[in-house]
């Protein structure tokens, strides 16, 4: 029976903006951004799917996408997410200031038949897709926006049924804080969780989807490493889910600096009015799963 995970749990090739996903196969996946070896700036190429049966190993898949399999041009391939839905696995991906979506049969792709899905004429630029599916089972995509006004907006997107199609979008507001990149939505116990990165991931909750969103505090701006040292590091990209009865935090760290990053695998965990505890990564990791339920945390 595997034990802990260990941090970071994907180290190699240097991956980042973590995407993680259970598909009804009883997988789970891990879509991330790619970081070269030799890289000095965010200049991604091409997205890698990681898997696992139990949390603690991951196998890489990949590549499952690349720059040059996109129609709108050669720019570089920041925070990806992945959907099931209709039979199909939707990749949406930001490049050249609009976001686009390609699909497979596969949740490893190859992800083939890219078209643009989303810009903003009054965006510099829009990027780092996150899709959300509310209770009712309607499909939202957030993106974040950077005003040609100045500073960053968040924006959602009703998706039509066919997962291509935009039907409806709203900026949303958020009452303190200081919104960047990498948004994440959930919801908990009627409450949407609105998490981003850039600089530290912090987060906001509404009883809306379109909010007002109202700024709760940081999820994690630091991590402690093999020797119990803390060190202070960007958070870009925020990645949470709910596996097996258990919320899960996952982001990047640099390795050995911002540029060539690694994943890492957090417990997230809540206070009794709904806040999140604040998480100070270690080298440790979590549990596989069924680990949870034998032995608790």
């Amino acid at each position: 029976m595997a034990g802990f995970a260990a941090n970071p749990i994907i180290s190699y090739p240097y991956t980042a903006d973590p995407s993680p996903h259970q598909w009804s196969d009883g997988k789970y996946y891990m879509y991330c951004s790619h970081d070269k070896d030799t890289d000095v700036d965010w200049d991604m190429e091409d997205y890698h799917v990681f898997s696992s049966v139990d949390l603690v190993t991951w196998t890489d898949n990949g590549i499952a996408f690349r720059k040059t399999d996109s129609p709108f041009g050669k720019g570089a391939l920041w925070a990806p997410d992945c959907m099931y839905r209709n039979g199909m696995y939707y990749l949406y991906y930001p490049q050249n200031s609009v976001i686009g979506v390609a699909t497979s049969t596969s949740p490893t792709g190859p992800f083939t038949n890219a078209k643009q899905l989303y810009s903003r004429t009054d965006a510099q630029y829009v990027y780092d897709p996150q899709i959300f599916v509310d209770d009712d089972g309607q499909a939202y995509l957030i993106v974040s926006a950077c005003m040609k006004t100045g500073g960053f907006k968040p924006v959602v997107c009703r998706l039509g049924s066919d997962m291509v199609s935009i039907n409806q979008e709203t900026i949303l507001n958020i009452n303190g804080g200081n919104f960047h990149e990498g948004p994440w939505m959930f919801k908990r116990n009627h409450i949407y969780y609105l998490s981003w990165g850039g600089g530290s991931c912090d987060y906001a909750t509404s009883t809306s989807l379109t909010g007002t969103y109202t700024h709760r505090g940081t999820i994690c701006n630091q991590w402690r490493d093999v020797n119990g040292n803390l060190i202070r590091g960007e958070q870009q990209h925020p990645g949470i889910a709910y596996f097996s009865g258990q919320w899960y935090f996952a982001s990047a760290w640099g390795a050995p600096d911002n540029k060539r990053r690694q994943i890492f695998m957090q417990y997230l965990n809540f206070n009794a009015d709904g806040t999140i505890q604040f998480i100070t990564p270690d080298m440790k990791g979590v549990k596989a799963p069924e680990l949870l339920i034998t032995g608790g945390l």
